[in-house]
């Protein structure tokens, strides 16, 4: 993923895991290259609004999964994926970006 100074170690090789596994899974579809700027964005995007980011890789990972899946899809590359709404991250982001770590989340 590149070297950013405001990313953890931990977390830059996570992010340099899921691109591991997202160039591989799109292999054929996708160049890696534009696999990792896609990663990058999602990432960007979560990071820039997230107050705890232990989840942030794995995130992004997701989000980056869904937003090629479909782009793959829109270009008749791949057979559209069918996400639960137990994958949506619309929630899970919400509560992780506007969570307060010092207090514990309501049910």
């Amino acid at each position: 993923m590149g070297s950013h100074s405001e990313t953890p170690l931990d977390q830059e090789l996570a992010l340099t895991n899921a691109l591991d596994r997202l160039a591989e899974e799109f292999a054929g579809v996708f160049d890696r290259a534009t696999v990792e700027e896609a990663l990058h964005e999602a990432h960007h995007r979560l990071s820039s609004h997230a107050s705890v980011v232990t989840y942030l890789p794995v995130m992004a990972e997701h989000a980056c999964r869904q937003h090629l899946h479909a782009l793959a899809a829109q270009r008749n590359s791949v057979e559209p994926v069918e996400w639960s709404a137990s994958l949506t991250l619309a929630k899970p982001i919400e509560l992780i970006t506007t969570a307060d770590p010092a207090q514990p989340l309501a049910s």
